[in-house]
């Protein structure tokens, strides 16, 4: 059984946006442009809100706002109370640092980075 012409249309429009070729086409015709910018901003922020949701989950599962209340404390120190190594450790706090959840707070004797409580996190 034929596809009605409706649904046809559809997916030859859906493949022809799809399409590298067309999406650098649009990308670049003045006329295309503001709106290609507005739909790849928009899949971004899509991205972003779910990323930044994964930092925020995590932060909250490990209890580092509970453990940044106190006294800002370096990846070393806070990497074995998380069940992680050093490295991944550093990778999550920088993170937490990037949404604001977490902020740099200077170095210790040892001129290692310490991180305390952002903006956001605060508020947790």
């Amino acid at each position: 059984m034929e596809l009605p012409f409706l649904d046809r249309w559809r997916a030859w429009r859906d493949a022809k946006l799809a399409s590298p070729a067309f999406q650098r086409w649009a990308a670049d015709f003045p006329l295309t442009r503001g709106e290609a910018a507005r739909r790849a901003r928009g899949l971004f922020d899509i991205t972003a809100g779910f990323v930044y949701s994964q930092i925020l989950f995590a932060l909250v599962e490990l209890e580092l706002f509970d453990k940044l209340a106190d006294k800002p404390r370096t990846a070393a120190d806070l990497a074995p109370e998380m069940g992680m190594d050093m490295a991944a450790a550093d990778r999550l706090l920088r993170a937490g640092v990037a949404v604001d959840l977490l902020e740099r707070r200077g170095k210790d004797a040892a001129g290692t980075v310490r991180y305390g409580l952002g903006k956001l996190g605060i508020a947790m």
